[in-house]
């Protein structure tokens, strides 16, 4: 029969202990690691629609005016889920409408960003330029439900080409 020592006796506790605390660090790092990745794929999501947004006004401002087409960013554009509206604003000029959100009449006469994404805490960037897109009224704010459905519409006058967007009915 073999002996145990006395201090193996108490040794096995500390062991399950020490365990216990590894396992518990390794499943917060995770659920941290976890929530870090969503958030970076919801503000990655959003950049892709902003860039799909582009590249549609781009491929509208090289047409001919009064070209014109319904666009649902969806499917493969997804907005996250987090977004409530997107407004589509005419940087340094007066609004013809109503803001849904008071904290916007500040950075929208401050600024040459034409699109923002409420609520404006809701990522890190929620403010972004389109290039050659002006909406039809100022502002004009859609809500969103993971996607965004408008109309754009190359337009032109005598000092300037534009895409104009507008609400789809």
């Amino acid at each position: 029969m073999i002996k145990s020592k006395r201090g193996q006796l108490f040794s096995l506790p500390f062991i399950y202990i020490f365990g216990i605390i590894v396992a518990a660090l390794i499943l917060a790092f995770g659920f941290s690691s976890i929530l870090k990745l969503t958030k970076t794929v919801d503000e990655a999501s959003l950049s892709k629609s902003v860039e799909g947004l582009r590249e549609k006004v781009d491929f509208y401002y090289t047409l001919e005016p009064g070209s014109k087409k319904q666009f649902k960013l969806d499917s493969s554009i997804k907005l996250p889920s987090k977004i409530e509206q997107a407004c589509f604003v005419k940087p340094k000029s007066p609004l013809t409408s109503q803001l849904p959100d008071s904290s916007l009449a500040p950075l929208i006469q401050n600024s040459n960003y034409n699109l923002y994404f409420l609520p404006l805490t809701s990522f890190k960037n929620t403010r972004f330029l389109v290039k050659n897109l002006e909406p039809k009224t100022n502002p004009l704010c859609i809500k969103t439900t993971g996607f965004l459905s408008f109309t754009l519409e190359t337009k032109a006058t005598p000092e300037k080409v534009y895409v104009e967007l507008s609400q789809n009915n």
